[in-house]
This record gives structure tokens, sequence and C-alpha cells, in this order.
């Protein structure tokens, strides 16, 4: 599944045909542009999907720092801390950050937590309304 990634460098970044700063620039992303990434690990090169022109970008620079930022990464986190600081007693909340994790694609043990979680809360609300239901129905006999 590609990453997406955004231009932080001002006020553009090189697209490459290849994966080396000596490979020609085929065309360039301005500031704040989004892109999705193939593949990552070539030395801090990415590869732009087709759909998205292709080619090859530099993700951090040792004169320049950094040039693009993974938002895939970046929102799993703040999804991530979401889903730990939930109120565990609401159900529309928790349904809300588990759906927004899993559109990020969040998986591992805070997403399987939070789904238990709020397993265990529908439960405990479909008990007291069954209660509550019974309590009725004994007051109007």
């Amino acid at each position: 599944e590609p990453l997406t990634f955004e231009v932080v460098y001002q006020p553009f970044v090189a697209v490459r045909t290849g994966p080396s700063k000596t490979r020609p620039i085929q065309g360039t992303r301005k500031f704040g542009e989004r892109l999705r990434a193939e593949s990552q690990g070539y030395g801090g090169w990415v590869r732009v999907v087709q759909e998205d022109g292709g080619g090859w970008m530099l993700t951090l620079d040792d004169e320049l720092g950094q040039l693009l930022a993974c938002k895939t990464v970046d929102e799993r986190r703040k999804q991530v801390s979401a889903l730990r600081h939930a109120d565990r007693n609401s159900v529309a909340q928790m349904t809300e950050v588990i759906a927004g994790a899993r559109r990020c694609g969040v998986r591992g043990i805070e997403l399987e937590q939070a789904e238990a979680d709020l397993r265990q809360l529908r439960e405990r609300e479909a008990s007291r309304k069954e209660l509550l239901q019974r309590a009725a129905a004994a007051q109007s006999d």
C-alpha cells in the first residue's frame, strides 16, 4: 500500500529518474504538495507511484534537511494517540476513533484493545437498557 508524503521543503523538491542526486531531474514538486510513494529505504529515497507522475524523491538531505514528511505515518500516530485517549465510556467517541484508526491502516494492540473496550461498553449498555426496561415493566404491573 503506498504511503502519502508531503513536500515540506521550500520552494520545491526535485523528482529524479532514479534514486541518486546524479540522476536527471524529470520534474519538481512544490512545497505543500502531496504524493504517494510505493517504496522507501533506498538511502532515504522514495519511488513515487506512476499515477502521481513516477520518479524518485529524496526524503532527507544532509545539507538541506527534511524534504518530505510521511503524512501516512503522522496520521497513524495521531489515530493511535486518539485510541489511547478516547473516553472509554462513550460508544460514539470509541466508534469514531476506531473507524478513523481503521481508515489510516492502524493495526496492533491499541486497536484491538479499543475494539474490546467498545464491545464491553456496548454489552454494559445493553444490560443497563434491559434492566431499565424490566424495572419499567415491573412498575407498570
